[in-house]
């Protein structure tokens, strides 16, 4: 029995991917945030899992091919949510911007080449994202400075900066 053609919605951009990320770790309801999106409870349940499952497979290459290097900051987030009183691993300022470049490089639209992710600072650190020349030309740059901020957030819950190259 063929049911006809599925209904598509407007299509998911990486500022829309990022407004979500951000929605979810809010801990706003699902209504709310597909309220807030102007799109369907079930639109917002497929793309989460859809996003979780594209950190999931970023993750699991990680783990077969590569030492530990952390996990990926939305699957994890999402599967053990953070405590009031977290205790915190350390790590050093190249290991965290590795991390985070490791999963901006995942995201459609990433240049491949000419990308920077600086972290700086103590407890609490931040990080900064530059697109060199080799990057050429990056429409999307907002989009993956959002996208870098939400994985600073997340990873700035799991991880305070420690080690012989602190940089303050």
């Amino acid at each position: 029995m063929k049911l006809g053609p599925r209904p598509t919605g407007r299509p998911w951009t990486p500022a829309d991917d990022a407004q979500l990320l951000a929605l979810l770790s809010s801990g706003l309801d699902r209504p709310s945030i597909a309220q807030k999106l102007k799109r369907s409870v079930h639109a917002i349940t497929s793309r989460e899992r859809a996003l979780l499952e594209f950190f999931g497979r970023r993750e699991a290459n990680d783990a077969a091919s590569q030492e530990d290097r952390g996990t990926s900051t939305v699957n994890q987030v999402a599967e053990h949510p953070v405590s009031a009183n977290p205790v915190k691993q350390t790590k050093t300022v190249e290991e965290l911007a590795a991390m985070i470049h490791q999963d901006l490089s995942q995201i459609e639209g990433c240049p491949e080449r000419g990308v920077k992710v600086t972290v700086y600072g103590l407890n609490p650190w931040n990080s900064m994202l530059t697109f060199g020349v080799d990057a050429g030309s990056v429409p999307n740059k907002t989009d993956l400075r959002s996208f870098c901020d939400i994985i600073t957030e997340r990873l700035r819950r799991l991880y305070d900066v420690g080690g012989p190259h602190v940089e303050g």
